[in-house]
């Protein structure tokens, strides 16, 4: 009786049937099942040469992939040992070589555990690159047990999968519901060659479903079914599986995925749900599933080469998921498409990504990869693959990769996620430590730290990996609520960024680009740098300023403008050119040492500009020859000298400056020229804006030196070397700001003891009184108070 499986397709293969040796049966009749043939090399019957089944066995187009094999024992007696060679398999040297063993599992449910095999595993490879493995077991119980390459996810598993979630979800179409409730909606995109229905599931919540549907697709979804709502605000995410069969850890991979996406209970599913609607197409290659292959379908074909150019008639399920596809980019807010494999010669998990052509576009694409193995112990960030050589290499059929899913799908979309994750068989070559999540809830899984030895992948491994696929695309969008990124080694998503760039600068065309920015953006620093300078030295004034433009310079930026008293009268500043020996150096009580009187010279009066003409740099230095006289300095008011100290205060009030109230005993303020080389009252250019406020501001009629000696305590006449504290020193003197100002004491009597013996000082100071301030502008020898 020839066997039909759940679709009604006949399942009459070389790779599937039944050998009896006396009490004991090997059967590969079941679905997924390989073995192509059994004999016994023993006379009692307890050692076996099993077969494995290329695919497309005894067809024309048979091929040399003989790699999978899955089989059941039955009638075995208890605490029997059997021997088991599993011969004709396409040589996996470096696998084995790592430990790696087939698993078994006992019972018949297809949900029973699974492990790996015990006792030790032999292998070798003969003439003709035949390999072959050997191993024991030892049965415990007379139950059947199923043998197979690695962890079996067969077709008939994955509709019984998908007829439990139906049932759990129990969403009906059309049903009254709250927005958070799961919504799922089954679909047969397409037929296989065979038959077989190659499903899609769509799952998102109700949240933002519009009253409209999608459209209809041209020769897909042929059962005429209603199609789903639209959610027009939210993204959407494709995720496939198993276009090789052999490759079962996908599906497993596929399963943990599946899982979360379903979970009723946790945030971060319904943040997903929320955020996302999932198109998941469970298996691209129903026929080779149920045929047990390796790697084709029924026609030999490696599937996965034809994503470039799908032909509908030759290849109808890759053709169909890429159309979809395609329809999904032009119609929603498609961001990822992730197909799943298996790989059997590269340790660990990992991606297969795309090289695209801004590092932009590469920063979010490694991101995602980065937010996979934040998110999994598994995951390897740095096996993954991002070349543009991978996508072009050809296999060892002269196959270019330019066909594979994830290159035919960004060359028709631009899409920039669009990968494939592989997990090896076997294991991997590191183990990451999980971070926390930065959340005080404690239903939050904790964080990961492996201690021992690198484990072997099972089927827990290759879920967990499935699940981190879906939170990284939570992490991506910044939207998990128990996110890991805040306690990984990067600590946000931005220093994450900047990390993945830094990755970049090896490769050289991302290098050049971001140099190329990087160079752009201070060339744009510094344009903006220029013309906020420009601003500010208009709005201070080159050739005088107000009072108005000075007191309100922190109310401008709030679109205050208080009215104020008119222009003031710049003050007068010291200058002094010490460049001269000490009979010519004289003392700031307006004598020399020969008791001559020493000239002073006015600083003129700079005139404000107007509102209808503007004042060059040229119209203002022809002022500067013009000074005030006696009457104009009479005319000051200590109303006005109260108004210029607010406005004194109010500049210097970033640096924490305090200025005290002039004592109304001391003298006005003198300007002492030692040189003819003209007042400083439009400072130089390259002066900082901290420099240029200072300058500014020192036009307050503030005492100096001279009028503080002038009213010593014991009225004496100071030595030209007496240079002591200043009687109204501000008490904010010792802060920072004053630290570069004052000297210690016994470095100003260094310094003047100098000039006492006659020697030179070599260059020009700037005297502006602050309080009792003296300010040095970076000069070595200069006059310091103590």
């Amino acid at each position: 009786m020839v066997r039909t499986d759940s679709d009604g397709v006949k399942c009459e293969y070389p790779s599937q049937g039944t050998w009896t040796f006396g009490d004991i049966v090997l059967s590969s009749e079941f679905c997924s099942g390989n073995i192509g043939h059994v004999e016994a090399v023993d006379d009692e019957q307890t050692c076996f040469e099993l077969r494995t089944s290329p695919d497309c066995a005894g067809q024309p187009f048979e091929t040399n992939y003989r790699t999978w094999f899955y089989f059941s024992v039955s009638g075995a007696k208890k605490d029997q040992t059997l021997t088991f060679t599993v011969m004709n398999m396409n040589p996996q040297t470096k696998m084995f070589n790592q430990g790696m063993k087939p698993v078994y599992r006992l019972g018949s449910s297809a949900w029973d555990k699974w492990e790996r095999i015990k006792d030790e595993v032999t292998y070798s490879c003969g003439e003709g690159r035949q390999f072959q493995i050997r191993f024991k077991f030892r049965f415990s119980s007379d139950s059947t047990v199923f043998f197979a390459f690695s962890y079996p996810y067969s077709f008939e598993d994955v509709k019984r999968k998908l007829d439990a979630i139906q049932d759990a979800v129990a969403s009906k179409l059309g049903a009254k519901t709250s927005e958070s409730a799961i919504y799922l909606e089954r679909e047969t995109l397409t037929y296989s060659l065979e038959g077989r229905r190659m499903e899609v599931l769509t799952i998102t919540d109700y949240f933002g479903a519009s009253s409209e549907r999608e459209e209809e697709i041209e020769n897909l979804f042929p059962e005429g079914k209603q199609r789903p709502l639209v959610f027009p605000e939210k993204k959407y995410f494709v995720l496939s599986a198993r276009v090789h069969p052999g490759e079962s850890p996908a599906q497993w991979m596929w399963d943990g995925a599946i899982d979360f996406l379903v979970n009723k209970e946790d945030p971060r599913a319904k943040a997903l749900r929320r955020a996302f609607v999932f198109k998941v197409v469970p298996i691209i290659n129903p026929d080779g599933v149920a045929r047990g292959h390796y790697r084709a379908d029924t026609q030999g074909l490696n599937l996965n080469r034809f994503y470039d150019a799908p032909d509908r008639t030759r290849h109808p399920t890759v053709w169909a998921i890429k159309e979809l596809v395609v329809w999904l980019k032009g119609r929603t807010n498609l961001k990822f498409f992730v197909d799943l494999h298996a790989h059997a010669t590269k340790r660990g998990c990992f991606c297969y990504a795309n090289a695209l052509p801004t590092y932009q576009e590469m920063i979010d694409n490694m991101m995602y990869a980065r937010m996979i193995a934040i998110n999994s112990a598994h995951f390897d960030f740095g096996s993954c693959v991002f070349s543009e050589k991978a996508m072009e290499s050809k296999d060892r059929n002269g196959q270019s990769k330019e066909g594979s899913s994830r290159v035919g799908i960004y060359r028709a979309t631009g899409l920039v996620h669009s990968m494939t994750v592989e997990c090896n068989y076997n294991g991997g070559r590191v183990v990451n430590n999980k971070p926390p999540a930065a959340t005080q809830d404690p239903r939050a899984s904790p964080g990961e730290t492996w201690r021992g030895p690198l484990p072997k992948f099972n089927t827990s491994i290759f879920r967990d990996v499935g699940k981190a696929l879906m939170v990284a695309a939570l992490d991506m969008e910044e939207l998990n609520p128990w996110s890991r990124v805040p306690n990984s080694h990067s600590k946000s998503m931005a220093e994450t960024r900047e990390w993945v760039k830094s990755k970049l600068l090896s490769i050289d065309p991302y290098r050049q680009q971001i140099l190329a920015d990087k160079k752009a953006a201070q060339a744009s620093k510094a344009s903006n740098a220029t013309e906020k300078t420009v601003k500010r030295q208009i709005s201070l004034g080159k050739g005088g300023r107000t009072l108005q433009e000075v007191s309100t310079r922190n109310n401008v930026e709030k679109n205050s403008t208080p009215v104020l008293p008119g222009p003031v009268k710049p003050a007068r500043f010291i200058r002094v050119n010490c460049s001269v020996k000490k009979e010519a150096v004289e003392e700031a009580t307006g004598e020399n040492a020969a008791g001559e009187e020493v000239a002073v010279e006015e600083a003129e009066e700079p005139r404000s500009p107007s509102s209808s003409e503007d004042v060059t740099e040229d119209q203002s230095s022809s002022k500067a020859s013009e000074g005030f006289s006696e009457a104009q300095e009479s005319e000051s008011s200590d109303a006005s000298e109260a108004m210029q100290r607010l406005v004194l205060q109010d500049a210097l009030a970033d640096k924490d400056i305090n200025v005290l109230p002039r004592p109304p005993e001391l003298p006005d303020i003198q300007t002492i020229s030692r040189t003819s080389s003209g007042s400083m009252l439009h400072p130089p250019a390259n002066w900082s804006l901290v420099g240029r406020i200072r300058h500014a501001t020192s036009t307050s009629r503030i005492p100096t030196r001279a009028a503080a000696r002038a009213v010593d305590e014991n009225q004496r006449k100071p030595r030209a070397s007496s240079l002591k504290s200043f009687t109204d020193l501000p008490p904010s003197a010792s802060s920072k700001a004053f630290r570069a100002t004052f000297a210690p004491h016994n470095r100003a009597r260094q310094g003047e003891g100098r000039r006492e013996q006659g020697g030179k000082v070599s260059r020009t100071e700037e005297v502006r009184g602050i309080g009792e301030t003296l300010e040095c502008r970076g000069f070595k020898n200069v006059l310091r108070p103590s």
